[in-house]
């Protein structure tokens, strides 16, 4: 098969693990061409032309967007995606991201959240909150509801920064079990996620007075952690935070947490936005 047949058939293939085939398939062959730079030239916008133009034209209106179906499914492979770089070396990022969606991603184990839901949550996050405007600011949001699951996690959160400021985007899987974790609890989690992003600015920077907050209050022993084990920690104290004493409350994932802890994570949550609405406002 020719080359440019190739890329055309995956970037319109919306069965993950058949594209992630075909993907694997084109680099090889892309590894193989004298013309390397112009194929993957060709591919990435061929990616962009197929999957993610309807979101650029959009992207400024700020907000969020709930993508379901083969919508999600196609927004996720181009997420997924390194950023173009040196045609070989990006050739090899694509293979190592193919060959781990090829690993973890599979049918749906578990209970999926609903783009009902999920708009619901974020009702009741831009009325308590401002939500979207604050922590989105004028960049929209994907939010994606796959038909699989991922036996390695329930979720992804990812950042996209350019001149124009940074983008939060939402991967959400079925769950990868049938018992504990629930989609909803998952989800405030990746909200939890997309708050620190906005108040640090990047997702990488751990906030050291949260961090020193909750050493002095309720978890003594948060700053032995790694850093990454720091976000998914903060991650889930801000998504109970976010959902305290509102009707999502009952998908609390952390029942043995005392109440009085999860009322401090809610004050520490309405400060973070005061302090980012400060920071809008250029007080």
């Amino acid at each position: 098969m020719d080359i440019y047949e190739l890329i055309n058939e995956m970037v319109q293939c919306r069965d993950i693990p058949v594209a992630v085939d075909k993907l694997l398939e084109f680099v090889d062959a892309a590894l193989a061409d004298e013309n390397k730079e112009e194929v993957v030239g060709t591919f990435y916008q061929n990616v962009l032309d197929e999957t993610l133009m309807d979101y650029i034209e959009s992207a400024g209106d700020g907000g969020y967007e709930v993508y379901t179906g083969d919508d999600a499914a196609g927004k996720y492979l181009a997420l997924t995606l390194p950023p173009l770089g040196t045609p070989f070396r990006t050739l090899q990022k694509i293979k190592k991201s193919a060959e781990f969606t090829k690993k973890y991603v599979c049918a749906p184990i578990g209970r999926g959240i609903t783009e009902e839901r999920v708009r619901e949550i974020m009702e009741y996050m831009n009325h308590e909150y401002r939500f979207t405007e604050l922590v989105f600011g004028g960049k929209k949001a994907m939010i994606c509801l796959l038909d699989y699951s991922h036996t390695g996690y329930d979720s992804e959160f990812l950042t996209m920064a350019d001149e124009d400021g940074m983008s939060h985007h939402m991967i959400m899987f079925h769950m990868n079990n049938c018992t504990n974790v629930n989609p909803e609890a998952v989800f405030f989690h990746e909200l939890g996620h997309a708050l620190h992003a906005r108040y640090t600015g990047n997702l990488n920077r751990i906030p050291e007075d949260i961090v020193g907050i909750l050493k002095d209050t309720c978890m003594p022993k948060i700053s032995s952690l790694k850093d990454a084990e720091k976000m998914e920690v903060i991650a889930d104290v801000l998504g109970m935070g976010l959902m305290y004493e509102s009707g999502f409350e009952k998908y609390d994932g952390f029942p043995e947490i005392q109440k009085h802890d999860k009322a401090f994570f809610h004050d520490m949550v309405v400060r973070m936005f005061e302090l980012i609405n400060e920071q809008v406002l250029g007080v």
